[in-house]
């Protein structure tokens, strides 16, 4: 008989979250065939079929929905072993997974190089996306996060207040098209004002980042919304209004709860608190914060 093995299941919930072997392949880093015999193994082991694989994407049996509840849990408690143990490190040594969005690298590329010199032990993993990470999950270690609120499991220092602003070509007195954002971005406040604001016929374009934004609005031929700590440095633009009150965000950075006492992740909080005065005025359009103040997420 089959021995029910606890490795098959992050390929069970892989496939119950993406719906399909590839997509549940490419979460677990192994190819279409190996995922397809884990849970051929797992079915085998626990004798019934955990997928109707007769549908597009595959759906859950009732037996598949009921290890689902108990594969979640086991998940959830083996993340928080790793958070609660590897928050104790007390070693300025190993790997410190670090999760910004593109522009934010940006402007702090040069003190995250300065940490690695500072800390020659320490080595940061830097996964750059506009896609919002989970801290829970140990995607990452440490987050620079810009969003109105911090989120609820994590330790939030309020770095900057991050300010927009309407930027269009410096060279011309022409309206121009506009950039706009799609749907993966539409949670932005300056995607909603776009919307309310510009005529659907009047946009040349849009995109998926707001990097990608900055990189249409740099050839000087269109207009749009971007962060100022991005528009103020691309070349061929020109502020077309002052910091749009409504736009404004905030720049927070997060560590979860569960790894305040990790020493290298400590180092590297404190290091780029210490730096980021610096930055503040680029972030904010000429409006600084006192950003010193640890703050509890859910007292926003």
């Amino acid at each position: 008989m089959q021995t029910f093995r606890m490795d098959d299941l992050p390929t069970f919930l892989a496939i119950a979250r993406t719906g399909t072997l590839s997509g549940a392949a490419q979460a677990v880093g192994v190819n279409p065939s190996t995922a397809f015999r884990r849970l051929e193994n797992l079915e085998a082991a626990l004798r019934t079929r955990l997928f109707d694989r007769t549908r597009s994407p595959y759906a859950l049996t009732p037996a598949g929905r009921l290890l689902l509840s108990h594969a979640e849990r086991i998940e959830e408690e083996a993340l928080r072993i790793e958070r609660v143990v590897g928050g104790l490190d007390r070693e300025l040594a190993g790997v410190v997974q670090v999760s910004l969005v593109p522009s934010v690298l940006a402007e702090l590329a040069p003190d995250l190089v300065a940490f690695r010199e500072a800390y020659p032990r320490i080595v940061l993993s830097l996964h750059v996306d506009d896609r919002l990470v989970d801290l829970a999950r140990r995607e990452a270690d440490v987050a620079f996060r810009p969003s109105l609120r911090a989120p609820d499991d994590a330790v939030a220092w309020r770095m900057a207040d991050v300010a927009w602003a309407h930027y269009g070509p410096s060279s011309s007195t022409i309206d121009p098209g506009w950039i706009g954002f799609d749907d993966t971005l539409s949670h932005l406040a300056a995607s909603r004002w776009l919307e309310r604001n510009v005529a659907a016929d009047r946009f040349a374009a849009r995109v998926s980042t707001v990097d990608a934004a900055g990189v249409m609005l740099a050839t000087g031929l269109v207009q749009g919304l971007l962060p100022c700590h991005l528009g103020d440095h691309l070349p061929r633009l020109a502020r077309r209004t002052g910091p749009i009150d409504e736009l404004r965000s905030r720049l927070w950075l997060l560590i979860h709860v569960d790894l305040r006492k990790n020493a290298r992740v400590g180092a590297f909080v404190e290091f780029m608190k210490s730096r980021f005065e610096r930055r503040r005025a680029s972030f904010e359009g000429g409006t600084p914060v006192d950003a010193s103040v640890v703050v509890e997420s859910d007292s926003h």
